[in-house]
C-alpha cells in the first residue's frame, strides 16, 4: 500500500461470507450470481486513498534520510553507513518510512474498531 499505484480497501470477512452463502445457495441461477457477485463488488470494494500522514510523510522522508545518512557517517560505530550510496539510502529510508505510518495507521484503525 506504500507504493504508488491503485489500491483497494478490501471487504470485512463477515461481508464475504454472507456473499459466499448466497453464492453457494443452490436456488440461484448463474445469471443471478453475476449480478450478487458484481452488486457486492461495487458497493464494498473501494478505492484507498491517500491520507494526509502519507503525503507529510513522503515529503519529509527524503530530507530527513539525508540528516539521517550524514549525521551516521560521523559516528564512529556507525563506518558502515558510508558504504551505502545516497541513490540507494534514501529510496528505501523512505519506502520504509511510508510503510510505517500505512501499518501503524491501520492497526490504530483497527484498535478503534475493536473498542
Amino acid at each position: 500500500m506504500a507504493l504508488p499505484g491503485k489500491h483497494y480497501d478490501a471487504p470485512q470477512q463477515k461481508e464475504i461470507k454472507v456473499l459466499y452463502e448466497q453464492w453457494t445457495n443452490n436456488k440461484i441461477k448463474e445469471e443471478d450470481k453475476k449480478k450478487i457477485f458484481t452488486d457486492f463488488m461495487n458497493k464494498n470494494v473501494n478505492l484507498s486513498k491517500v491520507d494526509q500522514s502519507m503525503v507529510i510523510t513522503g515529503a519529509v522522508a527524503p530530507p530527513a534520510a539525508m540528516v539521517i545518512k550524514r549525521s551516521g557517517q560521523s559516528l564512529p560505530h556507525l563506518t558502515a553507513m558510508k558504504a551505502i550510496p545516497d541513490v540507494v539510502f534514501v529510496p528505501t529510508a523512505t519506502i520504509l518510512a511510508l510503510i510505517v505510518v500505512k501499518v501503524s495507521k491501520r492497526m490504530l484503525m483497527k484498535k478503534v474498531a475493536s473498542s
